[in-house]
């Protein structure tokens, strides 16, 4: 039946090689013209939408499914797609999008934004494997995996879903952050979030926030033992290091670390380490009092309220 035949060109037909084509017959193909439609760009994903997406991958791998070509096709008529959302998202949602080695849907993909990702999770668009050409992406909305929308959305998501993120590939990760500062160094928002993911590499091999690590100084001894310092590489690199102080990390005892550790130190009764440390922590606050402002000095207010601080004559409690 005419409904079966399709009026293509020879790119369409040899993209869709199964389809019945109607013959050029010369004169009479004018009348049969008036019976059969044009292939469009709706019947195409009509046609795709009908194979199994292994089935595609398989095609291919094999070479019988060109996605240059067929690419290029649907490009060639981006028309029907600029008024038509609902064809449009048909389009997308097709597992014939190549994205690391793989088909898939558009859905969920990024254009290349121009840098390498260490994490090579960002589900890019493979632009080689469309022929490099990227504007009909654009205007299918696909976004352009700018170095501030990876950060936001791909970091955060990796790092806090995965347990298995290789040394190697957090230290990748954490220097092109360095290199790249200045694109989102206006984002605060974005350092905060930044801040709360294990990106800092200490001293005892563990990834741990920033907000929970510090520079070596000799202030941050009064911490004990056992206070995250950021590695000895990083504490030698200038750029990593102006990128962890924009998140905050810190060169001084956080006053809600200094009270948390004077609260176990004088949860059980005094002994020589116990009273060692706090004289530390009493000969810091000494040193640096005269020269905090009322809203650092404040931070400490609950050392007013807490029995803390040791007596000559009664070795036996806290006062």
């Amino acid at each position: 039946p005419p409904t079966q035949v399709f009026l293509g060109d020879s790119d369409s037909q040899a993209l869709f090689p199964s389809l019945h084509w109607l013959d050029d017959l010369g004169t009479e193909s004018k009348i049969l013209r008036r019976l059969v439609g044009s292939f469009t760009a709706r019947d195409a994903i009509d046609v795709l939408s009908q194979r199994l997406p292994e089935e595609l991958q398989a095609a291919w791998k094999d070479g019988g499914l060109d996605v240059k070509a067929l690419y290029r096709w649907f490009e060639a008529r981006k028309g029907d797609f600029e008024k038509d959302i609902e064809l449009k998202e048909r389009l997308k949602s097709l597992p014939i999008w190549p994205a690391s080695g793989e088909l898939g849907q558009l859905t969920g993909l990024y254009i290349p934004g121009g840098f390498d990702d260490p994490l090579k999770q960002s589900g890019l668009v493979d632009l080689d494997a469309l022929g490099g050409r990227r504007e009909f992406l654009s205007d299918l909305g696909v976004q352009r995996l700018d170095f501030s929308v990876y950060v936001r959305e791909q970091v955060p998501r990796f790092l806090e879903k995965s347990s298995s993120v290789s040394i190697e590939t957090r230290r990748q990760l954490v220097r092109l952050l360095a290199q790249k500062l200045g694109e989102i160094r206006g984002d605060e928002d974005l350092a905060k979030q930044l801040a709360r993911l294990p990106l800092v590499e200490c001293r005892d091999g563990e990834f741990r926030s920033a907000g929970e690590t510090y520079f070596s100084h000799p202030d941050v001894e009064i911490l004990g033992p056992g206070v995250p310092i950021v590695a000895h590489a990083i504490q030698a690199d200038e750029a990593i290091k102006e990128f962890l102080r924009w998140l905050e990390l810190a060169e001084q005892p956080r006053p809600d670390h200094v009270i948390r550790c004077v609260r176990s130190w004088t949860s059980a009764p005094p002994d020589s380490v116990a009273r060692h440390a706090i004289e530390n922590v009493f000969d810091f606050l000494i040193r640096h009092w005269h020269a905090w402002d009322d809203s650092n000095r404040n931070k400490y207010r609950s050392l007013v309220e807490i029995d803390w601080l040791p007596s000559n004559r009664d070795e036996s409690r806290w006062y």
